[in-house]
């Protein structure tokens, strides 16, 4: 093998590993190529929802309540935009409401209310539902795939001390005080000798 082509097996081998390092969705792969022609936005879906019945789409956002009615389960969602590995995203814009519709019972304790959640299914069409005082036209989606996020770790919790290199103010240099000049660490007063 010559240099050129152990280095085109080394660009090729490192192309490999970082198509495979990227982000990757929960939803199964057979899904998500279904739902590959699904518009943008779900303000798109809701005014063209009669066009896209039966078809797949993936959606999510934060659970807002999960019901059990009989035989289904019903989950209301306020919708938020995908990241590359269809999580929603944290962010205060939406384009509305859905309401997965499951066949299946979803514990209301599990699918708790601010949880994020990525949905896969079918168009079921529309459905006029209260919403606090007044009707809301939610869009209906089928529940082919449910996938609930852990949840959010906050920021800002480093797992290592602020002073990580030493004792912190004012021990930096205790016990060798005498090594750095500039402070001589804590005060000791002088020993007497008997």
């Amino acid at each position: 093998m010559t240099a050129g082509g152990s280095f085109r097996s080394m660009v090729r081998l490192l192309a490999i590993v970082s198509i495979s390092g990227c982000a990757s969705s929960p939803v199964p792969e057979t899904l998500r190529n279904q739902a590959a022609a699904q518009p943008r936005s779900l303000i798109e879906l809701r005014a063209h929802a009669s066009d896209y019945r039966d078809r797949m789409v993936i959606l999510g956002g934060d659970i807002v309540q999960a019901r059990h009615l009989g035989k289904t389960s019903e989950i209301e969602v306020v919708q938020k935009s995908l990241d590359s590995a269809d999580r929603p995203e944290q962010s205060d814009s939406s384009g509305g409401r859905f309401l997965a519709e499951c066949s299946y019972f979803v514990d209301p304790t599990i699918y708790k209310k601010d949880r994020e959640l990525t949905v896969a299914g079918k168009v079921l069409g529309m459905r006029e539902q209260k919403l606090d005082e007044a009707e809301y036209d939610y869009l209906v989606v089928g529940c082919d795939y449910l996938y609930l996020w852990p949840q959010r770790q906050p920021a800002g919790n480093y797992p290592y001390p602020y002073n990580w290199y030493g004792w912190g103010w004012p021990y930096y240099y205790y016990p060798y005080s005498f090594y750095y000049p500039y402070y001589p660490g804590p005060m000791r007063g002088p020993v007497k000798r008997r």
